[in-house]
């Protein structure tokens, strides 16, 4: 996921200004003329994506999870407005839609890389890939990019070759993907964003790298539509090369472009499957977000619908005898569907902030006397925004804390 960001802001500058050579500063620090280096909607949907898979309660069930992403999209989208979407995709946000448009565009190769984390099997990354495509790419040409870049994330990151991830994409997707070399693509290749066209390029580019920051170059050394090619290549690179390998000055750099919001997110995706995934013997999720996915699953097969409570405070700290301290706190809502009462904390909805509540936290609450808490999701008002944003569990909330924010 991180690779795929840096390859989207050093990629940037060259989407309408090809650059056919490896040689430019990656970070835009040259005499050449194209224009700063930013994140563009590659980078906000890949987040979303993240966001999506970290909120979903079960993904083993595709309705809830292609809602669950089609929330994200919707929500990312609105808040970074600007950032080069496509035509379609921006007519889909904008008029609201929930219902895919049947594009083989390459953006849903370009928000991909999360899926190649998350899943346990490739099987299960594949599937990942296709539903996360298919809210809006349902082209089967659309599907076939995307599930062939988390299927290659998969096979990097569990320790397979150059040599099998291409068999890998040539007997599954591309037969033909590795017919031309860099060198051979390059002098013909134009701005094209279709899957066909840059997912098989962004392929030979992480192929013929030596390196991540080879990869980098590779890629935007062919042209085209350069953001998204080398966000793809380096999404893979980023895998097969490992965290370590991505340098720290590129790393920095990159951060440096997002906001906090941003950064947030990608580090706690980063911190929980990027760098435990890494190690091919450690391929599983952690034994918490198992016990989680268990729970939320059995409440689920016994019919009965867990609500979702909203609990505003007006601080979240620990005092000096180690309590939680939340000074005033109220609930204020509860509902029976996640995606709703996401969209009354990160909205605002009916002033619940009323100036002092600088924290949310929606928990599923499942049946029964003392009833217990499942999940919970934790948010930060924003003023300038006028918004909660979503944020990482806080330090000072133990995992194994006896404290209930909530009824019971």
């Amino acid at each position: 996921m991180l690779g795929a960001i840096i390859g989207d802001i050093v990629g940037s500058r060259f989407e309408f200004n090809s650059h056919k050579s490896k040689e430019f500063d990656l970070f835009g620090k040259d005499e050449l003329p194209q224009q700063n280096c930013h994140y563009t909607d590659d980078s906000i949907m890949t987040i979303a994506t993240a966001d999506a898979l970290f909120h979903a309660e079960d993904l083993s069930d595709e309705i809830a999870l292609k809602k669950q992403i089609i929330y994200q999209f919707h929500a990312y989208g609105k808040k970074y407005p600007w950032a080069g979407y496509g035509s379609n995709f921006f007519n889909w946000l904008y008029d609201n839609e929930v219902l895919p448009y049947g594009s083989y565009g390459n953006g849903s190769a370009m928000r991909v890389s999360p899926c190649g984390w998350f899943g346990d099997t490739l099987e299960e990354c594949e599937r990942l890939a296709e539903i996360s495509a298919s809210v809006t790419h349902n082209h089967p040409e659309g599907i076939k990019g995307a599930v062939a870049v988390a299927g290659a994330i998969f096979l990097a990151r569990t320790g397979k070759n150059k040599e099998d991830i291409r068999r890998y994409i040539e007997e599954r997707f591309y037969p033909h993907a590795f017919d031309k070399t860099l060198d051979e693509i390059r002098p013909d290749y134009t701005h094209i964003e279709t899957c066909q066209d840059t997912v098989p390029q962004a392929f030979v580019a992480f192929y013929e790298s030596t390196d991540f920051e080879d990869a980098i170059r590779c890629a935007v050394s062919l042209g085209g539509d350069c953001d998204t090619l080398t966000c793809i290549a380096c999404s893979v690179a980023e895998a097969y090369y490992g965290i370590g390998g991505i340098p720290a000055i590129i790393r920095e750099n990159a951060l440096s472009f997002l906001d906090e919001k941003m950064r947030d997110v990608l580090n706690n995706f980063q911190r929980r499957y990027v760098i435990p995934r890494g190690n091919p013997e450690l391929l599983r999720h952690y034994e918490s977000q198992k016990v989680r996915w268990e729970q939320a699953k059995k409440t689920y097969d016994l019919n009965i619908s867990p609500i979702y409570i909203i609990t505003t405070l007006e601080n979240m700290e620990r005092n000096k005898l180690g309590f939680l301290d939340t000074d005033d706190r109220r609930t204020v809502a509860f509902f029976h569907d996640l995606s709703e009462a996401q969209k009354a904390v990160e909205f605002n909805m009916g002033d619940i902030n009323e100036t002092i509540y600088d924290y949310a936290v929606i928990e599923k609450i499942g049946p029964g006397l003392y009833p217990h808490c499942i999940n919970r999701w934790f948010y930060k008002y924003n003023y300038k925004d006028d918004a909660y944003e979503c944020i990482v569990e806080p330090d000072c909330i133990s995992k194994n804390s006896t404290f209930a924010l909530s009824i019971g």
